[in-house]
Formats: structure tokens, sequence, C-alpha cells
């Protein structure tokens, strides 16, 4: 998701050591923002299947597999999960990998595969037809008691400050509506997460609760550490993101250097977004909707 280096503005592919680590910072703050629980979901009972689509790194999997040795975890994603060392299979040797895009019209489960629990999170940005989706998770949850759990940001980015709450009054906000109206261009609903409630009633799911917090950007809510220090980690998940993402996300993915006017234009949005962030956070009190 990076673009490649120009004559003007040198942007290099980051280190994959470099991607973990990003999303592996991400876990410990759904972790942080979920009082160290893996889930919100309650289980009537304990799950024997789990599927995680877009497991990324697989933290979460790994975590799940150890928390629930009685469970089969399969962890699935687009690119190709990382593959499990000597030790990872015999600490989990109930989780499994697959290879497969969440995009595709059939998903790679024979017909009479079931799941207890299925889970998503962070992947409203690689999601191209949520109907079908929802649809294919609700055909693979075991009936009557399966449950799917579904975790992202709800966009757009705010502020709590009222005078910098809107597109034309930060720079940080208007970055992430530039993002939101590229990947609409590429078929991609930025605010999906509006709209879950909807069709998970369609599909006649029952119980569906929805749920929205908000995540500081900064430690500008002193309520409590906890508070604080989830601002002090979003605030570095996010800026290194918008650091290492943002130009090639406004570029639409351009691999070929691209327009060199527009990729000025791309950089100055996200240099002007990165100062805001990190600059105004206590002012502006920046915070995500979740």
């Amino acid at each position: 998701m990076t673009p490649p280096p120009t004559s003007s503005y040198v942007m290099t592919k980051p280190d994959e050591n470099d991607e973990k680590d990003r999303l592996d910072l991400q876990h410990k703050i759904w972790l942080l923002a979920l009082q160290n629980r893996l889930h919100t979901t309650t289980f009537t009972y304990p799950p024997k299947t789990i599927l995680d689509l877009g497991c990324g790194t697989a933290t979460w999997a790994l975590s799940m597999a150890e928390a629930h040795p009685e469970a089969t975890i399969t962890a699935t994603d687009l690119h190709h999960p990382p593959k499990p060392t000597a030790v990872t299979l015999s600490c989990t040797p109930n989780l499994h990998f697959s290879q497969f895009d969440a995009n595709d019209l059939i998903w790679p489960f024979p017909e009479t595969t079931t799941f207890d629990y299925i889970h998503s999170r962070m992947i409203t940005s690689g999601i191209h037809n949520w109907p079908r989706f929802l649809a294919h998770c609700f055909s693979l949850l075991t009936p009557g008691a399966g449950c799917l759990e579904l975790l992202d940001v709800s966009h757009p980015f705010r502020a709590d400050n009222a005078a910098a709450d809107g597109e034309v009054l930060s720079a940080f906000i208007r970055f992430g509506y530039a993002m939101e109206r590229v990947w609409a261009a590429q078929g991609i609903d930025y605010r999906a997460t509006e709209k879950h409630e909807v069709r998970l009633k369609e599909l006649e799911f029952q119980d569906i609760v929805m749920e929205e917090v908000k995540w500081p950007l900064g430690p500008w809510v002193r309520t409590s550490e906890r508070e604080m220090e989830l601002g002090r980690l979003n605030l570095e998940n996010f800026g290194r993101f918008i650091r290492t993402a943002g130009v090639n996300i406004l570029m639409c993915g351009d691999d070929n250097g691209g327009d060199q006017e527009k990729r000025a234009e791309a950089q100055g949005l996200v240099d002007d977004a990165v100062r805001d962030l990190e600059g105004n956070w206590d002012t502006n009190r920046y915070y995500l909707s979740m």
C-alpha cells in the first residue's frame, strides 16, 4: 500500500517487519480498549469452531488458539498468512491458516462447514460487496447458535472540539475525507459500518448489538491511565499509518510514478494531516469512532 520513490517526493516501501510491528501494536490497542478481552461477544457455550477473516499477522488468532485450546481456529487473509513456526505449531495445534479473498463469489469451505464464532477486525477498506460478505458469514454460522463479530472504524474522523470538527476545519479530517473519496471510486464503502445493522436484519440475524465508542487520538482523555495509554498508542499507530500508506492511498495505488503534480498534492495533504494530528491532538481532541 505504499508508493514508489519519485525524484521529488521519496517514499520507500515499508519493511514487512515494520508493518508487522504496526499491526501488532494495533492488536495491543484493541486489547487495551477491550480491557484485555479478545472479543466483545458473550458466548452461551465455549465455541468449538472459530473463523478469523482478515487475520493479518494472525496475532489475534494465535491468542484465541491459546485461550481456547478446545476449539479449532481457522485464520484467513487475502495475503498468505504467516507460516507457522515449529514452536507455534506445538503450542497451538488447533490453529490453521487459509489464503483466500473474502470478496470472492464462492468461499473455499465445504457445504457442511459451520463455525460457532466468526470474527473480523479492521477490514472495511478491503471489502467490495458487504451484502455478499455478510451473506457468506450467515451461511457459515452454526444454525441457531453461531455468533458474528465485526470490529472496525466508523468514519469520518472526528474532533471533540467543534471548531476543528469538519473537512474544511482540519487537515487531519480532510485527509480522511480524501481517502473516503478515493476508496469510493474503487468500490470501497468507507461508511459500511453505518449500514451493518440494516443488512444483518435483512439476513435475519438475531440479537443484533451495535456499540460505538470513542478512541482518542492522543492522551487527551485523562479520566484514567488506561484511556491515556489508549490515546498515546492510537496516536502512534495512526501517525505511522498515514506516513507509510497515506500517499499511496491517495494515488490509488499507482506504482508507476504517476502524475508528479498529483503526487506532490497527495504528499502535501499527508504532511499537513500528520502535522495537524501530532501537533493539535490535545487542542482539537481528535478521535476515532469504533
